[in-house]
């Protein structure tokens, strides 16, 4: 039996699902959620009515948001898990990520939660429990490869080698390093670090390990400091988050990895989860936790310290 809770006390009317699914991404713009995630919103939310509308599940169009139940969304989230599935005649498929059966129940919880919310649903939607997922070692790079990495990087260009080391021991995000600027930069005495609007549109400072400082004089700052120009050019201008990214990929990693391995790295090094999460610019721990996870060395590492303890 479907569940829900919180009732109001008046039935609220038929809301068509399309128009409900435009006043939420128009109430996503207006509360400043970026491009990215509005576009992923809208993906999810439009494979939930696929699916609705698959002549496996309901075979009939979705036409009103109060058609979906607590038991269909699970119902949805069990088909996700599925080990391959496609709702497109014709397309081939692969199973769905954990991440991604997890951020398309989440899509459509926040939808339904601003339905219930805006009066377009009676009564709230219980939502399925997300999908646990086990995992052996950290996301980052292994010592031996990031090793690997930096051996590479000096073959490459100054620049590029720059922007390997920036990721490495600041753990910035590809499109922030994409938008940062000189005057982004601040200095206090030996002390130097970025003050910018990440994701979010939310302040923060990301102090600047040694090694990042030597990679910001390589890239110009004598020349540039306190100026509105991109910390990363080319020859053609600033260059954008795509080519960033292609730098990393040339020296065959992903940048987002290299994010994972700052994280990891920051840990073993003494540092905290709460400082961790405010470099990262994360505001919940759980997201910064995702991070975290030891690697299978590390587990060995700390077995064999408790027993050098006797």
């Amino acid at each position: 039996m479907a569940k829900t809770k919180q009732k109001r006390g008046a039935p609220v009317a038929e809301h068509k699902w399309e128009e409900s699914l435009s006043g939420f991404m128009e109430w996503l713009e207006a509360n400043e959620r970026s491009t990215h995630t509005r576009r992923n919103y809208r993906h999810d939310l439009h494979q939930f009515q696929l699916w609705y509308e698959h002549p496996q599940s309901n075979a009939r169009p979705l036409k009103t948001i109060s058609q979906v139940n607590a038991v269909q969304f699970r119902e949805w989230k069990a088909w996700l898990q599925r080990p391959a599935f496609s709702l497109i005649p014709g397309e081939k498929t692969r199973a769905a990520a954990t991440a991604t059966v997890n951020r398309r129940i989440s899509a459509m919880h926040s939808f339904l939660e601003w339905a219930f919310n805006t009066r377009r649903l009676e009564g709230q939607v219980e939502k399925p429990k997300v999908v646990r997922q086990k995992r052996l070692g950290h996301r980052g790079l292994e010592k031996k490869d990031e090793r690997d990495l930096l051996d590479s990087a000096e073959g490459a260009s100054p620049r590029d080698r720059a922007i390997i080391h920036i990721f490495l021991y600041s753990g910035l995000r590809a499109d922030e390093l994409a938008q940062m600027k000189w005057s982004n930069l601040k200095i206090n005495g030996r002390e130097w670090g970025f003050l910018f609007q990440g994701k979010g549109n939310k302040t923060r400072y990301v102090p600047a390990h040694s090694k990042t400082v030597a990679a910001l004089k390589i890239l110009g700052w004598a020349e540039h400091r306190g100026t509105d120009r991109r910390i990363v050019d080319g020859q053609r201008g600033p260059v954008n988050c795509r080519a960033i990214q292609a730098v990393c990929e040339k020296l065959g990693v992903n940048a987002h990895k290299l994010r994972h391995t700052f994280a990891h790295n920051f840990l073993k090094g003494g540092g905290g989860i709460e400082q961790l999460a405010d470099i990262l610019g994360h505001e919940d721990l759980e997201t910064t936790r995702r991070y975290v996870v030891s690697s299978t060395g590390d587990l060995h590492a700390a077995m064999e310290r408790m027993g050098a303890e006797d």
